[in-house]
């Protein structure tokens, strides 16, 4: 009945809901409404009280409830899922869950990471409690899943998510980066080892910059707050995540990767741009010709030829 009376008063935000109303709505006693509320405040769900009003949910940045961030419409993913305070990084925390194949599917969440990183060694860092931070672990049994294919599909399900949740309409910066108004909003960290069967076992990390405030965050960054102008849901917006995710990796384990790479081709606006790279301490540019799932974009240099540049390797730098 808890998450219930949450739903239904989050449905209502700002407004005043009676006891009798609730009551009728829940088919509970006075007493059970009174004491759930009382869990859901001493949760860090701000709602406030009076004895002639009854009940209202202001909407506040709020701690995760391990509850609400499980998707009701997943079927392989979040089946299982873990809520942490505080941890190094979740993608290390899902690294140690590795070694048991039954964590297929897992979902890790920490409110704080003391270690956060990203790709080719960048730190991610993010305040408590503010944003979403976690892994996916999947298990690869037949080898069907590639890192760089699987960076691909994670930004199209969080691009998906946060227009879902949010109504922006994010970019795609290849590979791995969500952009609002060219600023980054989210980052994705695929990495890969095995367990001891020496099955393949891919880790999605994710971090989205949900209800940071702009002092809190680097200068070429943004919350999805500041581009809405209010609180971001951070629950609805994880379950989103997971629910577009798992249709994606099913478009990867189905070899759907020209639907993919479509499909981010369009949301990064990639195909004929001109751009700067760095790659391997080098400094390139020229124009984007192509995107290859697998390998990375191959790039008509401006002193001449083709090249293929590897997202291992390589940062987009404008």
């Amino acid at each position: 009945m808890k998450l219930r009376l949450l739903k239904l008063l989050q449905g209502r935000p700002g407004q005043w809901v009676v006891m009798e109303a609730l009551c009728r709505e829940l088919s509970a006693g006075p007493e059970q409404i009174a004491k759930n509320v009382s869990d859901l405040r001493s949760h860090g769900f701000h709602i406030d009280l009076s004895p002639v009003d009854g009940f209202r949910y202001i909407v506040s940045p709020e701690p995760l409830w391990l509850e609400l961030l499980k998707p009701a419409n997943c079927h392989r993913l979040a089946q299982r899922v873990q809520l942490v305070q505080t941890t190094s990084s979740t993608n290390d925390l899902a690294r140690e869950a590795a070694s048991d194949p039954a964590n297929d599917g897992l979902v890790i969440f920490s409110e704080f990471q003391t270690a956060g990183r990203g790709r080719q060694g960048a730190s991610w860092n993010s305040p408590p409690g503010l944003n979403l931070l976690l892994s996916v672990l999947l298990f690869d049994r037949h080898r069907q899943l590639k890192p760089h294919l699987l960076t691909l599909a994670s930004g199209l399900a969080l691009a998906e998510a946060v227009q879902e949740v949010t109504a922006c309409e994010p970019t795609l910066k290849w590979p791995n980066d969500l952009l609002i108004d060219t600023k980054k909003a989210a980052g994705i960290l695929v990495e890969a080892c095995s367990d001891s069967q020496d099955t393949p076992v891919l880790i999605i990390g994710l971090g989205l910059n949900c209800n940071c405030l702009e002092q809190e965050l680097p200068p070429n960054a943004i919350s999805l707050r500041q581009a809405v102008g209010q609180i971001i849901d951070r629950h609805a917006l994880a379950r989103s995540i997971l629910a577009h995710l798992e249709t994606w990796i099913d478009c990867c384990l189905n070899d759907r990767r020209e639907h993919i790479r479509q499909a981010f081709l369009q949301r990064s606006g990639l195909l004929g741009r001109s751009v700067q790279l760095s790659c391997q301490g080098r400094r390139y540019s020229g124009r984007v010709v192509d995107l290859d799932p697998f390998q990375g974009i191959l790039v008509q240099l401006d002193h001449g030829g083709v090249r293929l540049f590897s997202s291992a390797t390589t940062s987009l730098l404008s």
